[in-house]
């Protein structure tokens, strides 16, 4: 089988900052062999013959999954090669993420020369692409395979298919990497957390290793089962929210070496002024203080924003301001997202947008847009008696669209304890909701004295429109609330009967004062009280079945 070979001389050369000044280290020359994969080597019975590995070896090829096919030749690659008995391969994959091909997701398999299966990854170093470290069996041979997920059959069944660069090296453990790092400022330990990440770099591709934080001013990377470190050509990563970043290397590493990087300045970023702004309700303008919300600041590197440096709720009249300090606000300069987060409102996300050096960016209004539908004010019982009662829960409704929703609604309550149900308190409601409206749902349900004591019962919201098997087909649903039955007083005890639901309209627009917890448990109080004679007496007239809904040990809705 004509194949096509080339040898490659691969050199590296690098400067990075040591004690404040420089010096170059070259990487040894690597040979590398490039060859090409050539079919027909759909199966482990017919691999392509890499020959001996002396060294660094690339393959590049590509496989074809058919979509109608469950197993197809084209959809996975086999090869063969000799190595030394007993002694350590480095194997990867690498396709779409590294740019090393177009294969979004491979998977790699390894096995001996008769096709059983020695291993096989599918991600690795929190990447999608392959990497295994593997011994030569005593017969020196091993055939690799090349596919995608989720072919863990190797049949050629893989979910993708793309092009791929097929890597195998040597693997030669070294024993240790480490280096010193000084604030630049006061030539003494970083005073602010500090994290260094480890890569090997192959051919074009730097792979991380590892993390570490500061040991004071001192980082290491060891050889271990968990991290094996193998000879190489590596590069430090050092990041930094008070610092800027800083790369060491790449510097190369022989089998068996212990590599000191010595002593490395970190330089101290500026910081920023300050960031505020104002959250108003997209459709009034109205300030948006008064509902829980977050306002997060975060920083961006490499394009990921994660960090999170600084995050507050708003004041009464949704504003908010943050300033940079040492202290804790860590504001340097860079680029941001701001992540905006409001009870009942949409997600608001603005940026990336840089800040520079004592720059104070006014945002003014940001204009966060509502839900269609809106869910405050949920209350519940906390506990019933146990003696039994009734259980009174509900939520307040705004339809904050400009057209009139027709809806069904109803609740689904879960009971959990040493028996499980699950069951409705009262039959679904058809509703119009208004432009605007808001409106008040209010559901009841028994709990008899049998039930055992600490089930937990939890309620749930949910909407849907007025199709057929609308129940089906919610589009909308709210946790209301958690209760459990015990011999703590009833929060909530007015006796409505059983299985009841009603909606109470209200005038009140979308945008006033909503109706509080607070009020809700006031009006609760002014009620007679529920006796234990009259719960007892609710309980040997009420129908059986809400019961035997309660208790079941498990029930349809």
């Amino acid at each position: 089988m004509l194949r096509r070979m080339l040898v490659l001389l691969f050199g590296l050369v690098a400067l990075f900052a040591v004690g404040g000044g420089g010096v170059a280290w070259a990487a040894p020359a690597q040979q590398v062999r490039e060859v090409e994969e050539q079919g027909p080597n759909g199966a482990c019975a017919t691999p392509q013959n890499l020959g001996q590995l002396t060294g660094a070896l690339r393959v590049r090829g590509s496989i074809t999954p058919h979509p109608d096919l469950i197993a197809h030749p084209e959809g996975i690659d086999f090869f063969r090669l000799s190595a030394t008995p007993g002694s350590q391969l480095i194997v990867a994959i690498r396709g779409n993420t590294s740019g090393q091909g177009t294969l979004p997701d491979p998977l790699l398999g390894a096995f001996d020369a008769a096709c059983n299966t020695l291993q096989s990854v599918d991600d690795a170093y929190g990447s999608l692409e392959p990497t295994m470290v593997i011994s030569v069996p005593s017969d020196g041979v091993l055939i690799f395979a090349v596919t995608a997920f989720a072919d863990f059959d190797f049949i050629g069944a893989g979910n993708t298919g793309g092009s791929y660069a097929l890597t195998l090296e040597p693997a030669m453990p070294i024993e240790a990497i480490s280096g010193r790092l000084l604030d630049a400022a006061t030539g003494s330990a970083p005073a602010y957390p500090t994290s260094v990440e480890l890569q090997r770099c192959m051919l074009d591709l730097c792979v991380t290793m590892g993390y570490t934080d500061l040991n004071q001013d001192r980082f290491s990377f060891a050889y271990s089962n968990e991290q094996p470190l193998f000879a190489g050509t590596y590069q430090a990563i050092v990041r930094s929210g008070r610092y800027a970043p800083l790369t060491l290397g790449p510097f190369a590493v022989g089998a068996g070496a212990r590599y000191d990087l010595g002593v490395a300045s970190l330089e101290r970023l500026p910081l920023i002024g300050a960031v505020s702004g104002r959250l108003v309700h997209a459709q009034t303008g109205q300030p948006l203080g008064q509902l829980v919300n977050s306002v997060a600041l975060v920083a961006c590197q490499d394009g990921n924003c994660w960090d999170t440096r600084a995050s507050m709720s708003t004041e009464a009249d949704g504003s908010f301001r943050f300033v940079a300090n040492e202290q804790e606000n860590l504001l340097t300069v860079g680029e941001y997202r701001l992540l905006i987060e409001v009870d009942q409102f949409e997600s608001y996300d603005l940026g990336p947008f840089m800040l520079t050096a004592g720059q104070e960016l006014a945002l003014g209004d940001l204009f966060i847009a509502p839900l269609p539908l809106q869910f405050f004010d949920r209350y519940g019982c906390e506990t019933v008696p146990a003696a039994g009662g009734v259980c009174n829960y509900g939520l307040r409704v705004v339809n904050s669209q400009p057209y009139t929703m027709q809806l069904n609604v109803w609740s689904i309550m879960e009971a959990v304890g040493m028996h499980h149900g699950v069951f409705q308190p009262a039959a679904a409601q058809e509703v119009n909701l208004a432009p605007g409206e808001s409106r008040t749902f209010a559901f009841s349900f028994y709990i008899p004295e049998n039930v055992p004591a600490y089930t937990q019962f939890c309620a749930n919201f949910y909407v849907a429109n007025q199709v057929p098997g609308f129940y089906l087909q919610p589009w909308a649903s709210s946790f209301i609330f958690c209760g459990f039955k015990d011999e703590a007083p009833v929060t909530e005890t007015p006796l409505m009967g059983v299985g009841t639901a009603e909606a109470v309209e209200t005038e009140e627009p979308a945008t006033e004062a909503p109706v509080t917890e607070a009020a809700v448990m006031e009006a609760s109080a002014t009620e007679a009280p529920v006796t234990e004679a009259a719960v007892m007496e609710a309980s040997a007239t009420e129908a059986p079945v809400t019961e035997a809904l309660v208790t079941e040990e498990a029930t349809d809705s």
